[in-house]
């Protein structure tokens, strides 16, 4: 008949028809705290940054969660391909970069206590883009001027040691805008494809 969250003492007599004996000793305790269920988060929302990276955002209603779980499946029953990720109390944001491209991810997110976990958030599914090949566009779009391998020919060389003096930026911002002898990319890649061709311009010996 105690409640939660309660301190209480007790002591105990014995009696007969001459009365009751004196007291025991006394003893406390207190009773643990009610705990319940979090309220579930709500207003998921996912949007795939590259064929690498999917940036969640959520808003978090829970005053006494111990954490969150966040569920990522193939499918939206999440029987397929499920993991599930645990992220501190209080986050409202989270950066997915297991992901990989061309695939649809389904996300789910419920807080979590002593008590169990709360009712699972709405559910979102985004499709990350396609992996983008440099390789392939280097080949179709520069290998005709810069040479197949990257020594240069009716233009100057394009391996990762002619261009150690030039920033990405600099190396992105003339694939982009052109040169008195180049047009400009920028009318038929997308910002993403220039960012992967420097990348492999940069990098790749």
């Amino acid at each position: 008949t105690v409640s939660a969250g309660t301190t209480y003492y007790y002591r105990v007599f014995a009696y007969n028809t001459a009365g009751e004996s004196p007291a025991s000793n006394s003893a406390s305790v207190t009773t643990p705290a009610l705990v319940i269920n979090p309220a579930a988060p709500s207003g998921l929302t996912a949007t795939a940054a590259s064929d690498t990276q999917v940036n969640l955002n959520w808003t978090d209603n829970a005053n006494n969660e111990t954490g969150l779980h966040l569920q990522r499946a193939t499918n939206s029953a999440f029987s397929a391909g499920l993991t599930t990720l645990n992220l501190a109390a209080g986050a409202v944001t989270y950066s997915d970069t297991t992901v990989t491209g061309g695939t649809t991810y389904y996300y789910r997110i419920t807080a979590y206590n002593a008590a169990g976990d709360s009712p699972a958030s709405n559910t979102v599914s985004v499709t990350t883009p396609a992996a983008i090949n440099a390789a392939a566009l280097y080949s179709t779009n520069c290998a005709a001027c810069h040479g197949a391998n990257r020594q240069g020919a009716s233009a100057s060389a394009l391996t990762s040691t002619a261009l150690a003096s030039r920033t990405t930026a600099q190396v992105t911002g003339t694939i982009t805008n052109g040169t008195s002898g180049m047009p400009a990319y920028s009318s038929r890649l997308t910002a993403a494809q220039i960012a992967a061709i420097t990348q492999y311009l940069k990098t790749t010996p």
